[in-house]
């Protein structure tokens, strides 16, 4: 049946497969529409399908980032937040998914070299309010979030 994941059994897999059915449904929002189209806000809210996909593979990004190093800072944006969410000047829809591919292809390396899905990472540190310091999660909880 088109959409579901291929019944896999290693967990690696099938986490990175999950994975990439979550990128994939954004891609294919996105499939065919022009800069004006993936950049259009139809809602009174600020975000855009092309927003959302540059959001998911920064996001992403930060994610594995905390996974190989263990830094909390890792999760807070360091530049306007709400850039993350839209095109900045000169950026594209190709931009914005090229990012997303790259990500996936770091992300699906870094996983593929991981001993131990269960293994306890690094406790947060507190940073801002919405994180508090002393979370522990393991790379298997940082791929199903």
């Amino acid at each position: 049946m088109p959409g579901l994941v291929a019944p896999l059994v290693d967990e690696r897999e099938v986490l990175l497969a999950f994975l990439g059915q979550q990128r994939d449904a954004l891609r294919y929002a996105a499939h065919g529409l022009g800069e004006r189209q993936a950049s259009a806000r139809p809602t009174a809210s600020e975000l855009t399908l092309v927003g959302l996909i540059k959001h998911a593979a920064l996001t992403e990004r930060a994610w594995m980032a905390f996974v190989t190093t263990g830094d909390t800072g890792a999760l807070v944006p360091q530049d306007d937040w709400a850039d993350g969410f839209r095109l900045t000047e000169g950026e594209t829809v190709d931009d914005a998914l090229a990012l997303a591919d790259e990500q996936a292809r770091m992300t699906e390396k870094l996983v593929g070299a991981l001993d131990d899905l269960a293994a306890p990472l690094a406790p947060t540190v507190e940073l801002v309010r919405w994180l508090p310091g002393g979370i522990v999660w393991t790379p298997r909880w940082v791929l199903l979030h």
